[in-house]
């Protein structure tokens, strides 16, 4: 699908152009969709939803943070920001 989404725009792509790209009959395409704005509406759906639970996910793992605890600061401000990860000897 990529490949004619390059070539014509969406409103171009016929059900012969994915069907030629995908490797399915016409038969099977229409088993699952009803015309190109289905499949569209249900790419866009699964899209959705699987950002969704990334987000979803995400948020679990910020809010298991226990934000009480304290930040360790380092005496040696200089490391923050180098690339070397032994203390420099004073």
């Amino acid at each position: 699908m990529n490949v004619y989404l390059k070539e014509k725009s969406l409103r171009e792509v016929k059900i012969k152009d994915i069907i030629s790209v995908s490797g399915v009959s016409t038969r099977t395409f229409y088993q699952y969709y009803s015309d190109v704005d289905n499949l569209i509406e249900e790419i866009e759906k699964e899209f959705i939803e699987g950002y969704r639970k990334s987000i979803e996910k995400d948020r679990d793992v910020i809010l298991d943070v226990d934000y009480s605890l304290p930040i360790e600061i380092s005496a040696q401000p200089e490391r923050l920001f180098s690339s070397d990860p032994a203390p420099r000897g004073r």
